[in-house]
This record gives structure tokens, C-alpha cells and sequence, in this order.
């Protein structure tokens, strides 16, 4: 994901989709198909039901749309809940770029200030921590949009490393 500012936000989204695939294939697994549609069902009484439109793309398995307008933690035990979510999150894989220090250096399309940027990237890397998440790394340091902006190859290292170290320095001074 090479999303930068608003990378926290889709971050967000996008383990919380991981998440309710798992949800969803162990209510496949267990025969619970019947059971969470009621209870779906109940939950959008006076609404219609979320659905997709129109037809899956070719070799779509339709993963991730059994939960539309709802969360697995709503329709499952809470201890299985959390299991699932803890297996999600241990296995889930990928990477953010989400480095905002070379936003506001170089492509000057920040959307939050500098110092609530790396708030969220802190909170995001205390969740990771916390939640056990091994296999997503939270941020990808580049240069190239610093080498684009004009920096020859020393300034670009330079001010890639040093924004590295300000991210290092920065999650420490969290703890």
C-alpha cells in the first residue's frame, strides 16, 4: 500500500476485512451459515440487506461478502472472536508505506500535520506490537520521491536515513 497519509485509515480497513474472511470461513467450516444469516437479518430489520452488485470477477471466490454492513465480533462468541481475530492478525501479510516524513520533504501532499502523522504511525506500531502482528511491516521508508523532488543520490541517503532513525527514535521514545 502506497498510501502515506491516509495509510492508518485503509490500514484499519483493510485487517479489519482479513479478520472477517477468517470469521467467515470458520462459519462455513462449522455449518454456521444459517445461524449468523439470522442474525444478520435481525440486526437490518428495518433496512435492506448489504449486498454486491452485479456479477464476481472471474475466479472471485465471493470471500469477504458474507459480512457486508457487519463485523464478525457480531455474530460470533466472543472467545472465538478473538481467537480468529489473533490468528488473522498473526498471519496477515504485506506492507504500508505510510512515510510522511518524505511527504512532507519531497511531494509536499501531507494531509495531517507532521506531528499527528507520526502519532498514528506510533499507534499503529504500538498495535502491531501489541496485537501480535508479525508478518505486516507498518511503515516503508523511500528515498526515490526525494531523489525525484531534485536531492542528488547523497542528499536522497541522507535524508532517507535520517528519516529512518526519526521513526526508530520516535516509536522508542513510546517505549
Amino acid at each position: 500500500m502506497t498510501i502515506n497519509g491516509p495509510a492508518p485509515i485503509l490500514l484499519a480497513f483493510f485487517m479489519n476485512a482479513a479478520i472477517d474472511q477468517e470469521c467467515e470461513k470458520y462459519i462455513v467450516k462449522e455449518g454456521l451459515e444459517d445461524k449468523v444469516g439470522a442474525i444478520i437479518k435481525k440486526k437490518f430489520k428495518d433496512h435492506p440487506l448489504p449486498r454486491y452488485n452485479g456479477d464476481l470477477p472471474h475466479g472471485n471466490s465471493g470471500l469477504g461478502l458474507r459480512l457486508l454492513g457487519i463485523s464478525g465480533s457480531d455474530v460470533l462468541e466472543p472467545e472465538v472472536y478473538a481467537k480468529i481475530k489473533a490468528y488473522a492478525l498473526s498471519t496477515v501479510r504485506g506492507t504500508v508505506q505510510a512515510d510522511i516524513l518524505k511527504e512532507d520533504q519531497a511531494q509536499n501532499t501531507c494531509i495531517f500535520s507532521t506531528e499527528f502523522a507520526l502519532k498514528l504511525m506510533g499507534d499503529v506500531q504500538e498495535y502491531f506490537i501489541g496485537e501480535k502482528v508479525r508478518n505486516f511491516y507498518s511503515v516503508s521508508i523511500s528515498g526515490y520521491h526525494i531523489a525525484e523532488a531534485g536531492a542528488n543520490p547523497i542528499t536522497q541517503l541522507a535524508f532517507t536515513l535520517a528519516n529512518g532513525f526519526t521513526y526508530v527514535e520516535y516509536y522508542l521514545s513510546r517505549g
